[in-house]
């Protein structure tokens, strides 16, 4: 063999010339979709705010019946496990609770740290949050419904959704729990952002549904331990005119959202023609409001139905006339009003049949045959007489008296 110097290796042959690679294209991200989380028992409105969010852009996620209601409607929607990472189980009793689902509502936008932890893990915000609970006071007034019904519409997710929601209205989640709220939160969001003020007053709304849903559970529980429990939730309606007592600030009429909200009765519910009761006021007409109806049931009891005008006067919280009269209303009204001559100035008249203009007038006036007495011609003051009549569960105040119909 020839022995082969160093450096007189022959050259290699050279390496065929590459093309240059054609420059890569980026790909571009595409940002997702906002998301939207609809879980409803109230289905009112579904449609209309399901499509109405798919038409601004938003990804539309619900869970079990919600889903369903809203694919048959032809719209876009995500099962809620596409979220969440885990299909519904234990019957539906878990749909919505985890981490991810809690997560994407809790985070804050404003904080890098909070979004890069959602990032990190694939966790997708969630900005409209649109929930109503489980139907646990319908279902304890169903006739029939047994304690595992009942104990099965205590709503676990739907609670926790509305609060965390609730919470986080400052990071510019949107949370509804009111359908009838619907209409204003598409329109917030067709004409741009919604005000920080405006979720939180949807939030406050949420927090009010979520209490007064506990404080109903609370109160079935207690019936079967003895007395059953009684809790109030009051909620302003209007400042009255003045309290009791002038020390003592503002009397305030509320509202109890615990009770029930149809009752035709309940001084909430009356609609104040002219003028604003006090606290004395509503004292008074509320006495007279208890007679008028004792009365009136025992009319209909023992006259085959029939009720006659009944006309009720009350001066501090004590009836001090009363006036029946079976065709004629202005009969009822003298009679009522020639009972205590000297309670019956500044009472509060309580009448069961609508009250004109002229009859308005009556009341105030004096009857002859006691004008020597009481030395003066009206009752009260007449003034800003600008309606013809009463309405039904209506109320009209003037200085010295107040005519209620019922």
């Amino acid at each position: 063999m020839k022995a082969i110097r160093r450096g007189s290796s022959k050259k290699k042959d050279a390496r065929p010339a590459m093309k240059k690679a054609a420059p890569r294209k980026r790909k571009v991200k595409v940002p997702p979709k906002p998301l939207a989380l609809i879980s409803v028992s109230d289905k009112t409105g579904l449609e209309f705010v399901a499509g109405a969010l798919v038409d601004l852009g938003y990804e539309v996620v619900s869970t079990g019946g919600t889903h369903k209601a809203i694919s048959g409607a032809s719209i876009p929607c995500l099962p809620i496990e596409k979220v969440s990472g885990v299909r519904e189980f234990l019957d539906g009793r878990v749909k919505t609770l985890g981490h991810r689902v809690s997560a994407g509502i809790l985070a804050k936008r404003s904080s890098r740290k909070h979004m890069q932890q959602l990032r990190r893990r694939g966790i997708r915000p969630v900005d409209v949050i649109v929930v109503n609970l489980y139907q646990f006071a319908q279902t304890v007034a169903k006739p029939g419904a047994t304690h595992d019904e009942i104990i099965e519409q205590i709503d676990i997710g739907g609670v926790t959704l509305l609060r965390a929601a609730a919470k986080n209205y400052g990071s510019g989640v949107i949370v509804i729990g009111d359908p009838a709220d619907y209409t204003e939160l598409i329109t917030a969001l067709q004409q741009g952002e919604v005000s920080e003020e405006q979720r939180m007053k949807w939030a406050m709304k949420a927090f009010r549904q979520t209490t007064i849903y506990d404080a109903t559970i609370w109160q079935y529980f207690t019936g079967f331990f003895g007395t059953p429990g009684r809790a109030m939730f009051l909620e302003p309606v209007r400042d009255l005119r003045k309290p009791e007592n002038g020390y003592q600030g503002k009397s305030v009429l509320c509202r109890d959202l615990l009770a029930p909200a149809d009752d035709p009765l309940a001084w909430p519910n009356w609609h104040f023609v002219e003028g604003n009761p006090g606290h004395v006021n509503l004292c008074g007409a509320d006495s007279a409001l208890r007679v008028m109806c004792r009365l009136a049931e025992a009319f209909r009891r023992n006259f085959n139905g029939r009720v006659p005008f009944i006309v009720v006067a009350a001066k501090h919280g004590n009836p001090c006339g009363v006036g029946v009269d079976w065709d004629d209303p202005n009969l009822a009204i003298e009679r009522a009003m020639a009972g205590d001559k000297d309670a019956v100035m500044g009472a509060e008249v309580m009448c069961n049949f609508v009250v004109d203009g002229e009859q308005a007038i009556r009341i105030h006036t004096v009857l002859k045959k006691m004008r020597e007495k009481v030395k003066r011609d009206l009752w009260g003051v007449i003034y800003k007489l600008k309606v013809d009549y009463l309405r039904f569960k209506s109320g009209l105040f003037f200085d010295n008296l107040a005519i209620f119909c019922c």
